[in-house]
């Protein structure tokens, strides 16, 4: 016999850290005019100004990715939350059917 299970508490926990990360990323805003003539080196500067242009770019991706993954664990913390508490009930000897709509009628 196959046993499948879910730490529905460790799933959330990757949830939870996956979008503090994002958080933390999505807050951490920096721009070469911060450091405008500090660092002494036109050409350096210029680098650090396409590194910023390209981690923006590179941030957008990853934060739509991030977006779809916590989407998907949200959604898979519901339904296994769903079909445990479904589990339970029936365990319990309660119903978890869905009234018959004619018999309600």
């Amino acid at each position: 016999m196959t046993t499948f299970s879910v730490d529905l508490s460790l799933l959330r926990g990757v949830y939870q850290a996956l979008d503090g990360v994002r958080s933390q990323l999505a807050d951490t805003t920096a721009t070469t005019s911060d450091y405008a003539g500090a660092l002494g080196d036109a050409g350096l500067e210029g680098r650090l100004e396409r590194f910023f242009s390209d981690w923006s770019d590179y941030w957008t991706k990853l934060s739509t990715n991030a977006d779809h993954v916590l989407t998907a664990l949200a959604n898979a913390i519901e339904s296994y939350q769903s079909a445990e508490e479904s589990i339970r009930g029936a365990a319990d000897g309660g119903s978890t059917a869905a009234p018959d709509a004619k018999a309600t009628q």
